[in-house]
Parts: C-alpha cells; sequence; structure tokens
C-alpha cells in the first residue's frame, strides 16, 4: 500500500513540475518558441514523464491554460465577495479586478495572446467560458430579478456581456501601452453598463 502512495505522490509531483515549468516558459518565451526538450529539461523529468501526462505540446498547453483560467476566476470572485457597496458597485469591482488582471503576463500570453491561437475556436471559447461565463450570468440574472437592469433574453445578454470582457481582455494583451489600455475598456465598460441600468436603481 505505501508503495502505490509513494508511487502517485511521484506522479503528482512529476504532473506539478511540468505545468508548472510549461507554464513558466509559456509565459516567458510563448507558446511557438518553446519546445518539449526544454520544458522536460528545466522540469527535471524524463520526456517519457511527459507523454505519460499529457498527448503533446498543445495538451499540456491546454491544461496550464485551465490552471490559469482558474485562478483568475478565483481571484474575481474573491474581489467581489471582499467589495464593499451594494451588488452593482461589488460587480464594479469585480470587473475592474478582471482587467486589472489582464496586466498579469501569465494571463496575457497564455489566456489570449497563444489561447486564441493554440487552441481552435470552439476550444478556445469553452476553455474560456467556464467559470467567467458563469459569473456573468449569474450577475446578470441577479439585476434582472432585483431590478437593476430591465428584463433580456438572459442567455443572449450573456455571450454578448461576456464577449465585451473576451474582446477587452484581448486588446489589453495586445495593446502596445497596456496600462492605458485597461483604462480605456473600464471606462467604456462602464459605460455601457451604465446604459443598461434603470433610473429607478440608480
Amino acid at each position: 500500500m505505501a508503495e502505490k502512495v509513494s508511487k502517485a505522490d511521484q506522479s503528482s509531483r512529476t504532473r506539478t513540475a511540468l505545468l508548472t515549468t510549461a507554464r513558466e516558459l509559456f509565459t516567458k518565451q510563448g507558446y511557438a518558441d518553446t519546445s518539449t526538450e526544454e520544458i522536460v529539461r528545466q522540469a527535471g523529468v524524463t520526456r517519457g514523464a511527459l507523454y505519460y501526462h499529457f498527448r503533446d505540446k498543445a495538451d499540456l498547453f491546454q491544461a496550464v491554460f485551465a490552471e490559469v483560467e482558474d485562478s483568475m476566476q478565483r481571484a474575481i470572485v474573491q474581489s467581489v465577495m471582499e467589495a464593499e457597496g451594494d451588488p452593482w458597485q461589488r460587480a464594479t469591482a469585480g470587473s475592474f479586478t478582471f482587467f486589472r488582471l489582464c496586466l498579469n503576463p501569465a494571463i496575457q500570453r497564455i489566456l489570449y495572446i497563444d489561447g486564441p491561437a493554440v487552441l481552435n475556436s470552439n476550444t478556445w471559447r469553452g476553455e474560456n467560458v467556464g467559470g467567467g461565463i458563469s459569473i456573468v450570468r449569474q450577475n446578470l440574472q441577479m439585476f434582472m430579478e432585483h431590478g437593476y437592469i430591465k428584463k433580456y433574453p438572459l442567455e443572449a445578454l450573456t455571450r454578448l456581456w461576456f464577449g465585451v470582457y473576451a474582446e477587452a481582455a484581448i486588446y489589453i494583451a495586445n495593446a502596445e501601452d497596456r496600462e492605458a489600455a485597461v483604462a480605456e475598456v473600464t471606462f467604456c465598460v462602464d459605460e455601457l453598463a451604465n446604459g443598461l441600468r434603470l433610473q429607478t436603481q440608480g
């Protein structure tokens, strides 16, 4: 039994080493300029270990993508939970956190620069909308139920509003002046959101 636990722990450590190393290299060099040879060398594992856990470099990238996306969503949820004010103000805090997180090099490169290029459109959208689109949907539903905005077809508005955030993130990631890009998209999204808000909740 002890031997089995030891093997499981070793397997987990190997997978973690691969993910951590790949994340660092993908962030620094980009997907195209990072080889599997470099990943296994820096991770201190064998090439066979890489292919035991992942089919190929693209599969490893997708796993790294999922980890980065998950950490981003958890940070946004935490910022909303810690924010003060009414639900609208807390959601605004979450939006601001999202845009600031888009300045993070790993998020920029892995989610919004290499992500759309490495993953096909459907895969990228599927990986990228899991937690994020749920947050958007929940917020919009809550705003409708509490009279912050009028009733809209929920799924259609969710997809459209999520598209605003996805495109804003890509814009920030590819901007020459990313701080300025964050300020621009924050202003524009605030204006769009306030345009939806009913006067009775102003």
